[in-house]
């Protein structure tokens, strides 16, 4: 039973791409059932439904986030969770490039804050999660079976060692997206530390005065 996490070649990378959708839906749906006004609010300034169909659809999201979370991370349901976890995020992403293209700046609301604003970072972020289920549904469809925690009972060490390695890789491959979606933002940040450090002490102090 422990072998069962990779039987399939494509086990390994299947069970990783499982987990990580289970860590950004937990995160995404925790956010928004913490702050369920917010979330409203945001869905709301989107401006594709009426005002009563945004609440309907936020209240439904806060439903079914928590609902995918769990499925990806314990395997309960995985195949029913992964054909309508690309269906959500395909509509997110065409929400987010309708308003883009109206100019509109809204709060992202992707993990239920209010802070970022919806950007070309955003729907990148979405098409590699789309990329990533659509993946997973290909690895699911060649014979990968879904990893699925329940079978594991009672945990051997080789179970639970697996089950660690790909929560490692799960977090490592979050991480380094992250950061790739964040390159902009760091090499603009090293130029400016590297021009600082150009700068004699009084034309930093003129700057600061400037500013």
């Amino acid at each position: 039973m422990d072998m069962i996490l990779f039987t399939h070649p494509g086990a390994y990378l299947g069970n990783t791409l499982q987990f990580t959708l289970g860590i950004v839906f937990t995160i995404s749906s925790f956010s928004k059932v913490s702050h369920p006004r917010a979330f409203v609010r945001t869905v709301v300034a989107y401006q594709i439904l009426s005002r009563s169909g945004s609440v309907v659809v936020a209240l439904g999201l806060m439903i079914i986030e928590p609902f995918l979370a769990i499925t990806f991370l314990t395997g309960w349901l995985a195949n029913v969770a992964l054909p309508l976890a690309a269906g959500c995020l395909l509509i997110f992403l065409i929400v987010v490039l309708i308003n883009l293209g109206r100019g509109n700046q809204v709060a992202c609301g992707c993990f239920g804050g209010t802070g970022e604003q919806i950007s070309v970072r955003t729907a990148t972020r979405l098409g590699l999660l789309i990329a990533v289920a659509a993946l997973l549904a290909v690895l699911r469809a060649t014979g990968s079976s879904p990893l699925i925690l329940v079978s594991l009972t009672p945990p051997g060490v080789i179970a639970v060692n697996n089950v660690v390695q790909i929560a490692i890789g799960s977090v490592f491959s979050l991480i380094t997206a992250l950061w790739a979606l964040s390159l902009p933002e760091l090499t603009s940040l090293a130029r400016h530390i590297g021009h600082r450090q150009t700068l004699s002490p009084a034309e930093v102090e003129r700057n600061a005065e400037a500013n």
